[in-house]
This record gives structure tokens, sequence and C-alpha cells, in this order.
């Protein structure tokens, strides 16, 4: 059974470069937990804008500044 976290132990949401390949980069979306363990929420996102809307989407919804 997979872990559960619920969402006020979520401080911050982050974008990271996952991996790359030539001169694109893929990014990686990590929850960050209030004890700074973080986890992964999405992966290889290959558009950067992309990859910072879903993050604030995600903020957004979850009541954390952007």
């Amino acid at each position: 059974m997979p872990a559960r976290h619920v969402i006020h132990e979520i401080d911050d949401i982050v974008l990271k470069i996952g991996i790359q390949s030539g001169n694109t980069a893929y990014y990686d979306i990590r929850f960050v937990r209030r004890d700074g363990v973080q986890l992964h929420a999405g992966s290889s996102v290959r558009d950067k804008r992309e990859a910072e809307w879903l993050v604030e989407q995600m903020k957004t919804r979850l009541g954390l500044e952007s």
C-alpha cells in the first residue's frame, strides 16, 4: 500500500531539473514536507513554463504562498 501524506504536512512545492537529454531539461515537481523531506509530485515535464504553471496551480489550491 502506498504511503499517505496529509495536506497540512506540505510546506512548499519546488521545481527541480530531473534529467537532461542534450540541450533539453526535464523538470520534476516535489512536495516539501515541514520536516524537510521531499516527495515526488510529478516528473519529466519538458516545458519549464508549464512546470512552473503546475507548481503555481498546486500552491494556490493548497493555500501556499507563491
